[in-house]
């Protein structure tokens, strides 16, 4: 007999009542002091004292929660397809040096 695999918790969304610009934000990280939110717009944000921000949950169906919460955990954890990296400008071959001139010898 298998034990089945503990369900994961339906991932919440959320939006700052006083910043509508930074989009829906879900948590990545809740500890007993603060809690950090991950937005659409403007990415992490740690807040210590979540009872005095007006953080306010969205009403979203199931399934575009976890696509968002997908989306934006991935974005926070650094996981997200990175820019295409430019190369690195060729150098220019060094120019020759000077020969030394000879230093004057004592006769």
């Amino acid at each position: 007999m298998s034990n089945p695999a503990p369900k994961r918790p339906t991932p919440r969304v959320f939006s700052h009542a006083n910043h509508a610009d930074w989009g829906r934000g879900v948590i990545s990280e809740e500890l007993p002091d603060r809690k950090t939110f991950v937005f659409e717009h403007v990415g992490v944000r740690t807040f210590m004292n979540v009872s005095s921000v007006i953080i306010e949950e969205n009403d979203v169906p199931q399934e575009e929660r976890n696509a968002l919460a997908a989306s934006l955990i991935r974005v926070s954890s650094g996981a997200a397809p990175l820019k295409k990296k430019r190369k690195a400008p060729t150098k220019k071959p060094a120019a020759p040096k000077a020969p030394k001139a000879a230093a004057p010898t004592a006769d």
